[in-house]
């Protein structure tokens, strides 16, 4: 029998976050049920189990939420094991997908599509920040002491990559919504979708913009602005232009040269980060319009040629609308008749103009102006200003016009492995009359097996769906192959430091003096996945046409960078062996995703670091990961299989 009363053992459980990663808080209150009956009462209390659910829940499908209420009736214990539930079958489900590259496809399209939402959003969450292994984790800034999960990287790539997938569903149903009811959105939830396609959720970008007004708020009030739309003393001309002055003085302006063609300048998680805020005048317009909203100001953009201004209804009936410009430090117009003849005129336009130059414009018009900027800054944009990035914004704007003309087929990145099922076969697809739908998915598995018909996304990490297993020795290629496996750490001539995650027979080359095997060769680096050679001057000469990729010491702070920088790394790699401090030795252990596609090459390169380790005890100097490979014209157009920007 327990000497404390049940009342002190629910303020004890009630101190759960609900939200850890090894679920303590659920197994804390299990124990409890089992202890004895004191502290089975406090386990079984209603406020124990709301705590925990509301603290572990923060997301969900409204309507299923409130047909899970309805159904059983407020028991705040038997919803939170229905979603527990929930939670562990869909994670499982994701460590097959994971696990079974050759099977992937049809569990996706038969299973997770049918059962994925926002209902386990906050699962993938956890799932996505369990701790890493110790060997990746920078001493400067992580906590060296907490206990690592097993397969953590590619278990948190995977997460990442169906949370990205449910904010995109997000994204586009905002975008349809918005060519449905075009003047039931703001500019804010507009750009905000953009951001889903780069994995950041609304709650982040609402969150900056919350605490930009807060700051202006701050600031207004110490200029002894009143911000009271009823009092006396609220002007609302003076404020605006306190509220753009204050813009300006934080740092947002519009962007020249290199910074105003910038693919994402308007994802608003980008030009609200700092030192990006030279941006275009369409995301000054909404920056200006958030924070208006959050100050009790009624602001929309127009859509103006050449420029975005801004529509601010005036707080008194007897006053005119004013026309603004966020961007400049011309002064506000004040009009005085709501007529569009006469608001052209008094801005300055020519009367040829459609209302919305002066008036709020459709936010279904400004979406296709949105789309077309971003296309615009990707042709100008320097090719190396996004990396990999410009594919997600490729993604963004061919889906964003996709829900105002079908006709748009979307170009999915390599890094968003599940979106072609979950997003375009499950949301994008149904939106079509039922005569187009297998045409257009026709069309789209066209495109993504023919990705260089992508301006940003020329081709695509492939998936094989049968082993690729090393020669047996004595084959023609044994000498050449054997010297590359996955996990291998090498420099790439162009494009830098980067790690072999795949490998293909190519064909066999006539040199001058001999008949040489050859192979494709694919690695990730900080830019995208990549083939050995890609030097167009390499083509067409069987003796230029050889590089050699340089072997690199896999050192501690070179992993933990690795791990930062290169191109879905958590995907490909789980975990290293390191022998060595100087790095001789060391390479990255594969997850079971390679190991399934690559079944001989851990052995590879286990056999590979004994023999770096052994050699240099007798030379003192590090062995070659491999001399050249040879790359002929036919095999260098398999590369566009490996290929991403």
């Amino acid at each position: 029998m327990s000497l404390f009363p049940v009342e002190l053992y629910i303020t004890i459980l009630l101190q759960l976050s609900g939200r850890d990663l090894c679920n303590y808080s659920t197994k804390t209150v299990v124990s409890f049920l089992s202890a004895n009956s004191v502290t089975r009462s406090a386990a079984l209390d209603r406020s124990v189990w709301e705590h925990l659910y509301r603290s572990r829940y923060t997301h969900n499908e409204p309507e299923h939420e409130t047909e899970r209420h309805i159904r059983l009736k407020g028991d705040w214990q038997s919803m939170y094991i229905e979603r527990f539930t929930l939670d562990r079958a869909t994670l499982q489900t994701l460590d097959y997908i994971r696990i079974h590259p050759e099977d992937r496809r049809s569990v996706v399209v038969e299973e997770f599509t049918k059962s994925i939402s926002l209902d386990v959003y906050d699962a993938l969450e956890l799932e996505a920040d369990l701790p890493v292994a110790r060997v990746f984790r920078d001493p400067a800034m992580d906590d060296m002491d907490e206990e690592s999960v097993h397969e953590a990287l590619p278990r948190r790539f995977w997460a990442k990559a169906t949370l990205g997938a449910l904010l995109r569903i997000q994204s586009i149903n905002t975008w349809c919504s918005v060519n449905d009811q075009p003047h039931d959105h703001t500019i804010e939830e507009l750009l905000t979708a953009l951001s889903a396609f780069a994995d950041v959720p609304a709650s982040q970008i609402v969150n900056q913009f919350d605490e930009l007004a807060a700051r202006c708020r701050q600031k207004l009030v110490s200029e002894g602005l009143e911000l009271d739309r009823e009092a006396r003393d609220y002007v609302m001309p003076r404020l605006i232009v306190s509220i753009r002055d204050f813009m300006h003085s934080v740092g947002f302006a519009i962007g020249e040269g290199t910074s105003f063609y910038h693919s994402y300048n308007q994802f608003p998680h980008f030009f609200l980060d700092t030192g990006r805020s030279h941006t275009l005048p369409m995301s000054m317009a909404c920056i200006f319009c958030a924070i208006c909203s959050r100050l009790n100001i009624q602001a929309a953009p127009t859509n103006t040629p050449h420029r975005i201004l801004c529509y601010v209804t005036s707080s008194d009936p007897l006053k005119g609308d004013i026309l603004f410009d966020p961007g400049d430090d011309s002064p506000p117009i004040v009009f005085s008749s709501r007529e569009p003849s006469v608001m052209l005129l008094e801005a300055g336009l020519p009367s040829h103009l459609s209302a919305d130059a002066v008036r709020p414009a459709s936010m279904a018009n400004l979406l296709v102006r949105v789309s077309n900027n971003i296309f615009a800054t990707m042709h100008r944009a320097q090719t190396d200003q996004l990396g990999h990035g410009a594919a997600r914004a490729e993604y963004a704007v061919t889906c964003a016009l996709f829900t105002v003309n079908p006709g748009f087929v979307p170009t999915i990145p390599s890094d968003c492995p599940l979106d072609e099922w979950i997003v375009v076969t499950n949301v994008l697809a149904p939106l079509l009359p039922a005569a187009m739908r297998r045409p257009f998915l026709r069309t789209y598995e066209f495109r993504a097996s023919n990705p260089e018909l992508g301006a940003k996304n020329p081709s695509r990490y492939l998936d094989y769906h049968s082993p690729r297993l090393r020669p047996k020795p004595g084959s023609a290629q044994t000498e050449v192959v054997l010297k590359v496996f996955i996990g291998g750490v090498v420099s790439h001539p162009h494009h830098g430091l980067g790690c072999i995650v795949g490998w293909q027979d190519g064909e066999r080359v006539a040199s001058v003096d001999a008949v040489r095997p050859s192979i494709v060769c694919a690695i990730i680096t900080e830019s995208g996945v990549h083939a050995c050679s890609e030097d167009p001057a390499c083509m067409g000469d069987p003796e230029e046409d050889e590089f050699a990729l340089e072997p690199q010491l896999l050192t501690p702070s070179k992993l933990i960078w690795l791990r930062k920088h290169i191109y879905q790394f958590e995907r490909f790699f789980e975990d290293a062996y390191i022998p060595r401090e100087d790095g001789l030795g060391g390479r990255l252990i594969p997850t079971a995703e390679l190991r399934v596609q690559y079944p001989d090459d851990l052995e590879a390169g286990t056999q590979w670091s004994e023999e770096q380790l052994k050699g240099t005890s007798s030379t003192g100097q590090q062995g070659m990961i491999l001399k050249h490979i040879t790359m002929s014209p036919h095999s260098l157009q398999r590369t566009q299989l490996y290929t991403l920007p």
